[in-house]
């Protein structure tokens, strides 16, 4: 049974999200957090950060990392808030769904990414890490996540 904090923008996938090469996309209004989905070794690393510049600039660069990374399918991280109320940025993040499955004809799912931005400040912290790379970390920790809930 499928859990309900995932929901399906497109379903014209052919195999199971675990085999795919997944992007996982944590939109922010100045950085993207990125991280790609390995189905051989069932890992998730992440990429570098995507300092937004225009809107033609990002699509551009995301379409040299799906092309470069063979992606299969797309996730974007949706953010909830804490009372379970949609805000600004998950109408953007809902934007950028539909702008990527429009644009690049990948399947795209959204998941709830809430406090994943928090977590990977922890996690980085604890190991003594600057925490610049908090985006990407936040995109791995949400891949996962919608991994596991979809076994």
């Amino acid at each position: 049974m499928r859990s309900k904090l995932a929901e399906l923008v497109m379903k014209k996938k052919e195999k199971p999200w675990q085999e795919l090469v997944v992007l996982a996309i944590d939109v922010g209004s100045k950085r993207m957090g990125l991280a790609i989905w390995n189905p051989r070794a069932k890992l998730t690393r992440t990429l570098a950060v995507l300092h937004r510049k225009k809107l033609a600039a990002d699509l551009k660069i995301l379409d040299k990392i799906i092309q470069d990374e063979a992606v299969e399918g797309v996730l974007i991280g949706l953010p909830i808030s804490l009372s379970g109320n949609e805000t600004a940025s998950t109408e953007n993040s809902r934007f950028w769904a539909e702008l990527v499955e429009k644009e690049f004809d990948l399947p795209v799912a959204v998941f709830d990414e809430s406090l994943s931005t928090k977590e990977a400040v922890k996690i980085l912290r604890s190991q003594g890490k600057d925490i610049s790379k908090k985006d990407s970390i936040a995109a791995a920790l949400t891949l996962e996540e919608f991994m596991r809930e979809e076994v």
